[in-house]
């Protein structure tokens, strides 16, 4: 049967997922220096030569895993956080997405928390940079409200972005080890709690203040 170009570019970008994808896998079970090359090869049931086809080194593939998450993250995360207007609006709407993407994607917060822990800290920050650009993304939304008045002018933007982070992460990472825990359930406590924190302490506006506004 003849092999068009097109059907040859289906198959390499299918193999270069499939290496992507049991990478993931196995450096968030075996941490980022205990996985070889070979364990990937068999991991995605493919040949060593068949990696390094596509990627030059281990390096490669992991810098591929973290343009694979931030692409995730802008696909589904983001997906109409920038349609909303009002900064709660945008908060609750972040927390819907962020549970698909952990649905999407289960093995990411065990393969952040592996990383982090590596000794070598080249990798733990080039993953500590890319929770900072996350941060600062999920703190602007805050700061947004702190200036509409929607939250409170007191609060930390930062501080309650990392606060997002790391609780998401380690409530997914619990229930991937407790299935007794329910993930969209966590989610929803940590949104309540984040919420009530920032809107702690908020100025609100009575319905007959409203009223006189209004007329």
């Amino acid at each position: 049967m003849l092999v068009t170009p097109y059907v040859k570019v289906r198959r390499s970008t299918a193999t270069r997922e499939d290496i992507i994808a049991a990478c993931l896998q196995l450096f968030a079970r075996r941490g980022f220096h205990n996985t070889s090359i070979s364990d990937i090869a068999s991991g995605a049931g493919i040949t060593k030569g068949a990696i390094y086809w596509h990627f030059k080194n281990k390096e490669a593939l992991f810098a591929a895993i973290l343009d694979k998450m931030k692409h995730n993250w802008q696909r589904i995360v983001l997906q109409h956080v920038g349609e909303v207007a009002n900064p709660q609006e945008k908060i609750d709407k972040l927390f819907d997405n962020y549970y698909l993407l952990l649905v999407k994607e289960p093995d990411v917060s065990i393969f952040l928390q592996r990383v982090s822990l590596e000794q070598d800290g080249k990798y733990s920050q080039l993953l500590s940079e890319a929770f900072e650009r996350t941060a600062d993304f999920i703190a602007a939304i805050f700061e947004q409200g702190r200036k509409s008045g929607t939250f409170n002018p007191d609060l930390d933007p930062k501080l309650l972005a990392y606060t997002i982070i790391c609780s998401l992460a380690g409530a997914h990472a619990q229930c991937l080890t407790n299935k007794n825990l329910s993930l969209h359930a966590l989610v929803e406590e940590i949104k309540r709690g984040v919420l009530a924190r920032a809107l702690a302490d908020t100025p609100q506006i009575s319905e007959e203040a409203v009223f006189n506004q209004d007329h």
